[in-house]
């Protein structure tokens, strides 16, 4: 994923973020434990000149194991939609 790229393809950044925000989204790992994440920041000049950065991040994916949130909920994700698994096709991935 890249956070801090326009629907267009250009670069929006990410210094508008407060830093709770940046803090969060680097911190993905707490948003589902099971899951294996990297983020990266990466430097980027806007139009105007003025320096900015981008946060790229990348789930690993797992295939020993459905990873799950920690209200137990599994999700899959469809091009760009995620689909919460059901009860069926959750036993389905065991």
């Amino acid at each position: 994923m890249c956070l801090g790229m326009n629907d267009d393809g250009t670069f929006g950044g990410c210094a508008s973020l407060n830093p709770k925000q940046v803090n969060r989204v680097e911190a993905l790992q707490e948003l589902c434990p099971d899951a294996r994440c990297d983020t990266k920041r990466i430097g980027i000049t806007q139009p105007n000149g003025n320096a900015d950065f981008i946060i790229l991040a990348r789930v690993h994916y797992r295939n020993d194991r459905v990873v799950k949130t920690p209200k137990g909920k599994a999700f899959i994700r469809r091009a760009d939609q995620k689909h919460k698994l059901t009860a069926e096709r959750y036993e389905s991935y065991r």
